[in-house]
């Protein structure tokens, strides 16, 4: 259950937040120290492929291909500078990663046990992903003040939505257990609506994001997506 739960949230957040990084790597206005330190965060999706792959190799050896996208971003830190550059370096390596996590996304998408859970999965990058990539972009000082914007509406229209999903998740199940199915599911509705609003702060208080505030976003969004995914495995 623990590497379910693990998979389900890390590998969208992994696919979602390279995906993001790819994007304002290749077509964003940014300058050379930006460029560079968005570049010094990129080992961050390397630790958590490989701890995808690691933990997964402990059940079946097919998780072994989660260290390709790792491998893959390694060769692409490799070859470019943290420090300021406009070199954007071998952007076809970091596609064949990005193509290689979506492989890998596909398979937990595929395996999904009911539609409910297909549709978690599917919602994944939109909430778990947008969320890292941007405490990877406050991390790395990025000036895009877009995506300060687009990522927590991205955020809140997606948790919405999980919510939705939930809900349903949550009616579907036989009556004996609603009320242990009723109690997960104030928690993780509470802790995503709490992680929205230390994400979301920044917006209605219309000042500068702070990077503390996304980490705790985080950590508390994860938690939500442990009791989550508890939804759909009713003991």
């Amino acid at each position: 259950m623990l590497f379910q739960t693990m998979q389900y949230i890390l590998i969208p957040a992994l696919l979602g937040a390279q995906i993001i990084l790819t994007i304002i790597l290749h077509k964003g206005d940014i300058c050379p120290g930006q460029r560079g330190r968005v570049h010094k965060w990129l080992p961050a999706l390397i630790l958590g492929w490989c701890a995808i792959a690691g933990f997964g190799m402990t059940y079946a050896p097919i998780f072994a291909m989660n260290f390709i996208p790792a491998i893959a971003i390694t060769g692409f830190y490799l070859s470019v500078k943290t420090g300021k550059t406009r070199d954007k370096g071998p952007l076809i390596v970091l596609a064949l990663a990005n193509g290689f996590a979506a492989a890998s996304f596909v398979n937990l998408a595929l395996g999904s046990g009911s539609f409910t859970q297909l549709f978690y999965a599917l919602v994944g990058p939109f909430i778990f992903g947008a969320l890292f990539a941007h405490l990877l972009l406050t991390l790395a000082r990025t000036r895009l003040q877009a995506f300060h914007k687009i990522l927590p509406i991205s955020g809140i229209v997606g948790g919405i939505i999980m919510a939705v999903i939930l809900l349903c998740q949550t009616l579907s199940v036989h009556e004996i257990f609603l009320d242990r199915m009723a109690v997960k599911l104030a928690i993780a509705l509470g802790l995503m609506l709490l992680s929205i609003g230390f994400w979301t702060y920044h917006l209605f208080k219309q000042q500068a994001i702070k990077w503390q505030f996304l980490l705790l976003a985080n950590v508390i969004m994860a938690i939500s997506g442990y009791y989550q995914f508890q939804l759909f495995f009713v003991r």
